[in-house]
């Protein structure tokens, strides 16, 4: 099947056939709900297939709601503003360290460090959530995986090592 790719990134993980078809289908669905070059990509398309099995009524539905989070939470304009406290990123540090063979981001994050606990104490449960949405559209805009696997349909692929099995 001769069909053209609608994609300025690289793909990690070739299409199949059948891929190719619901992606068409899948498409013509959702177009009117594409709103950036981003999102009309084959990239991002794909992965709402790919995290629902090809599924386009669940891929649909997950993508609606996804957008519907978004909007609900101004993930769009969350980034105009930076100001996340100076102590909330001494106590969480992370840092990027590359991309994977797969094509995902790869970040270190010395869990050891975070106080999570003391951080939700005094910022509250509202505000650390505002900023892990501004730490992960952060990492989504530069088209890498984020920590909200219902939002972002790529972020089945993260990896967790612990310190302990360096040591």
């Amino acid at each position: 099947m001769d069909i053209e790719r609608i994609s300025s990134l690289p793909t990690f993980h070739p299409y199949s056939d059948l891929e190719y078809q619901k992606l068409i289908e899948f498409r013509a669905k959702v177009q009117n709900l594409l709103q950036t070059e981003y999102q009309k990509d084959d990239s991002f398309l794909i992965r709402w297939l790919r995290a629902r099995d090809l599924n386009l009524i669940r891929a649909e539905e997950m993508l609606r709601a996804s957008l519907k989070w978004r909007q609900d939470n101004d993930v769009d304009n969350i980034l105009k503003c930076d100001d996340i406290p100076e102590e909330v990123k001494k106590m969480s540090p992370v840092a990027y360290s590359g991309i994977s063979t797969e094509g995902y981001a790869t970040f270190v994050v010395p869990f050891g460090r975070h106080d999570t606990r003391y951080l939700v104490e005094k910022y509250g449960v509202e505000e650390m959530l505002r900023i892990q949405i501004m730490h992960s559209q952060n990492r989504f805009n530069r088209n890498f995986s984020s920590n909200f696997h219902n939002n972002y349909a790529d972020s089945s692929h993260r990896e967790s090592i612990s310190p302990s099995r360096f040591e």
